[in-house]
């Protein structure tokens, strides 16, 4: 079967994985994820390839995709080593316990800190004050995938901001998964945005991807930063999980104004779908307006044209607005 983007290939693997189809997922990577050299295709593909030769018995094959993705210069943190169920028939080898090790330091030294990434828009100036779009990265991504994720804002008129969290997961790839220091993590980078920039109060929106927008509908409820709007695509994780737990969030914020927009992907998994439509009923009866709009064709990942997605959702958001 020809695949003309890695994203293509992915979707074909992810679909013969749920489908517990773990050998022909293994054969499927192994002839065609060669074809894709970007170097998140390279990753996701040894590591896909591994967890594959795990739960396929040969732990040694697994053990040395691994070794191949650590001498290449990636590498796994210690939660992904422990946490990943296809790893558990590794625990305890000799070689992978080595890898382990060598993981948790390479994590210890990346997780220094929160970072800002910040695009403004053409023509801003010092003097004006910024309407803005603070984006969280989906989980394993970063805070350069938010920048492109989002971009389509800047083209509005808006500065885009993106945090990119504290938690390494791996080489470049970032992760929510303690929302206590994923609220921190948003505060901080925040008050150094207000510092470089004179922002507009009116016209503040969190945003974000996956677990990164999960998170994002939290740092709204909770006013973890000022802002009353919020956009999330795709949001899964946390709360999502559990959309009850998100009840005593939205009393708690019901007072103050704030107002949604949730973008799903057609093909996204059901359990997350089932997830983000009870949350979006809770919100609207808590007295938050939240609107739901499905894209055609997308899974879980962002569009190839986010513009006029995100100029629906400003358009939303936006209402009951009123300039400075």
């Amino acid at each position: 079967m020809p695949f003309q983007t890695f994203n293509e290939l992915n979707a074909e693997a992810m679909r013969l994985y749920q489908q517990g189809q773990f050998a022909e997922v293994y054969d499927l990577l192994t002839s065609e994820g060669s074809r894709f050299t970007g170097p998140e295709d390279a990753f996701t593909t040894l590591y896909l390839r591994s967890c594959m030769a795990a739960r396929t018995g040969r732990p040694d094959m697994a053990i040395s995709l691994i070794k191949q993705s650590f001498d290449r210069g990636d590498w796994y943190g210690e939660q992904l080593m422990r946490q990943s169920p296809s790893y558990a028939p590794l625990q305890g080898m000799a070689e992978f316990e080595r890898l382990v090790e060598e993981g948790k330091q390479k994590q210890i030294e990346a997780s220094a800190g929160a970072q800002l990434l910040v695009l403004e828009p053409e023509g801003a100036h010092a003097e004006g004050t910024y309407p803005a779009l603070v984006a969280l990265h989906g989980n394993t991504q970063s805070g350069q995938s938010a920048l492109d994720g989002w971009r389509a804002i800047v083209d509005a008129g808006w500065l885009l901001a993106a945090i990119q969290s504290s938690q390494a997961a791996s080489n470049n790839r970032y992760i929510w998964d303690d929302q206590d220091i994923a609220l921190r993590d948003v505060e901080s980078q925040f008050r150094k945005l207000q510092e470089r920039y004179n922002l507009d109060p009116a016209r503040l929106i969190i945003a974000g991807f996956s677990l990164g927008g999960a998170t994002a509908l939290r740092v709204a409820l909770t006013g973890t930063i000022p802002a009353t709007r919020f956009i999330l695509l795709g949001p899964g994780g946390g709360l999502m999980d559990e959309p009850e737990g998100w009840r005593p969030l939205i009393e708690g914020a019901s007072s103050r104004g704030l107002r949604g927009y949730i973008l799903l992907g057609e093909r996204e998994d059901e359990g997350l779908v089932q997830g983000v439509h009870a949350t979006v009923k809770l919100l609207n009866e808590g007295g938050i307006a939240c609107q739901l709009e499905v894209l055609p064709g997308l899974a879980h990942e962002y569009p190839a044209d986010f513009g006029p997605w995100i100029a629906r959702a400003l358009a939303f958001v936006e209402q009951e607005i009123v300039p400075n």
